[in-house]
């Protein structure tokens, strides 16, 4: 049984290294260091870049040991047969990691999130994929802003700059999404999270990882299975039985440096 700062659970112990704890204080810790940009960075063994290990997700951060041009040597937590830690050496491509966080800027968030667009949906981090939260965790890792795990966590985080509830007009929401700023706004709803880009011709868009949304046909909603990152304005959905985007929207919250 395991906690880390983001979620908690049960383990399987072929998949647990056990270190000192000096020895993962100073892999957490180290003053030099690479996040991950790419959606999925990879890592090498050798520095020609050819015996592939592994990737890492964007916004993982790995100390760094020294780079050149083309690539970076990192270290890598291991398991030993034994189940103790092995701290090795590790290679990566230069274009697919950033030395320190990105500058917090909305041109970065929207620029890192834009690489995920068409990445498959995977609920809980099914198939090595990331769901709505994950998609927005992995964002703000690359700029050091560590969001809770679920949605319904990362609703309760950032300055709030409105919150709604089943009775307030569109009116209402549009007005208040005016006033936010696209990249650095969350928009939570019940189940789901998106990220907001800004408004176009008066409607709201947002960037998302979503399965699918329920439009209205006839006397009955059809569920249309997307399945991935979409950019789409706040107005799907409208006309079914959940309502749109916008209907649903529950707050609209400010992420600051500072949590």
């Amino acid at each position: 049984y395991v906690q880390s700062s983001q979620s908690f659970g049960w383990v399987k112990k072929e998949n647990i290294a056990i270190g000192t704890l000096e020895e993962i204080k100073n892999f957490i810790s180290s003053p030099e260091f690479v996040i991950a940009t790419a959606p999925k960075a990879d890592i090498f063994l050798n520095d020609q870049r050819i015996q592939h290990y592994d990737y890492v997700r964007m916004g993982v951060k790995l100390p760094l040991l020294e780079k050149d041009n083309v690539k970076v040597q990192v270290q890598i937590p291991l398991r030993q047969d034994d189940g103790s830690l092995m701290i090795k050496t590790g290679y990566m491509n230069l274009e697919d990691v950033h030395e320190g966080y990105l500058p917090y800027t909305p041109r970065n968030i929207i620029k890192q999130a834009f690489l995920l667009l068409n990445a498959p949906y995977g609920w809980g981090g099914m198939y090595g994929e990331q769901d709505c939260s994950a998609f927005l965790q992995e964002i703000f890792g690359t700029v050091g802003i560590l969001l809770p795990r679920d949605s319904k966590d990362q609703a309760q985080v950032g300055y709030p700059l409105a919150s709604f509830d089943k009775t307030d007009k569109e009116e209402k929401r549009l007005a208040a999404l005016k006033n936010a700023v696209g990249g650095i706004t969350i928009l939570p709803l019940k189940g789901h999270i998106m990220l907001f880009l800004g408004m176009l011709d008066d409607r709201p868009f947002a960037i998302h990882e979503t399965w699918g949304y329920r439009e209205r046909k006839s006397s009955a909603d059809v569920v249309r299975v997307l399945n991935r990152v979409v950019v789409s304005d706040l107005y799907l959905g409208a006309g079914s039985k959940k309502g749109s985007l916008l209907d649903r929207m529950l707050a609209i919250k400010a992420i600051t440096k500072e949590q």
